[in-house]
């Protein structure tokens, strides 16, 4: 669970077009050319060590699907370019689990602004970007998760959510404690009886949740529990709480596995 990226979503554009600059790189495994274009289906992409999932909220609720996705490279600031899985975006296209909404994610800083995180921590990794409805309805959701494979070992799942919203210090840890306890019991039914005083993107937590189950989770880690007004420069207020942490497996001893 992360933050969703706060207003840098304007820093990352999402187009199409040809791709300069995005070739073969040492950090990929094949040799493969990018072609930018909407029909994922279609294109020739480059095999990459690592495939993210990169869950965010759709806060518009602007997606006619339960989540928007796109086909279209990432260009960052610096020249780089995050390149998506094609065939798994195309083929959630496809069976109208989700939908081709490029501009849509190119203004969702839940995507944006954090494509230039998931570059600098896995250079050179695919990702598979989806904005999900705060509203979507609970077997929509599942379908969505059951439409991806996230079977293959190099793939990883991150969600970004804000969790408490315009409340209190004292109120936002108290629910942040609520949010682990429900995190670590993957109580997918709970989430979907929040509000945001508990967590804005509820459609995007219910998915990273199932996904968690279908991977076999059997264990969470919370790494950090903090809010606003920790940040610098916090002006007194109702503040956001955040929440960090991994859902992973127990080994046999039941210590637990380092998370990779």
């Amino acid at each position: 669970m992360l933050g969703d990226g706060g207003a840098s979503g304007g820093a990352v554009s999402n187009r199409v077009g040809p791709t300069p600059g995005a070739g073969p790189t040492s950090s990929v495994d094949a040799t493969s050319s990018v072609g930018a274009t909407t029909d994922a289906a279609s294109t020739s992409f480059p095999a990459a060590k690592y495939r993210i999932v990169l869950i965010g909220v759709d806060h518009a609720r602007a997606s006619p699907a339960t989540a928007a996705t796109s086909a279209r490279p990432w260009q960052l600031p610096d020249g780089v370019v995050v390149n998506v899985d094609g065939p798994m975006v195309g083929g959630l296209i496809t069976s109208r689990a989700s939908v081709e909404a490029g501009d849509l994610l190119a203004a969702e800083h839940s995507i944006s602004g954090l494509v230039p995180f998931v570059a600098a921590a896995a250079p050179g990794a695919v990702i598979v970007p989806l904005a999900v409805r705060p509203n979507a309805a609970p077997a929509d959701v599942r379908a969505l998760a059951a439409a991806l494979d996230i079977d293959d070992p190099s793939t990883r799942v991150v969600a970004a959510v804000d969790f408490a919203h315009g409340l209190s210090v004292a109120e936002t840890a108290a629910n942040g404690r609520t949010a682990v306890a429900v995190l670590a019991a993957l109580d997918v039914d709970a989430v979907g009886r929040w509000d945001d005083a508990y967590a804005d993107g509820r459609g995007a937590l219910q998915l990273a949740m199932e996904l968690a189950e279908r991977a076999g989770a059997t264990s969470w880690t919370t790494l950090a529990v903090t809010d606003a007004s920790a940040l610098t420069g916090w002006a007194g207020g109702g503040v956001t709480g955040y929440v960090v942490g991994c859902w992973g497996e127990r080994a046999a001893g039941g210590a637990l596995l380092r998370y990779p």
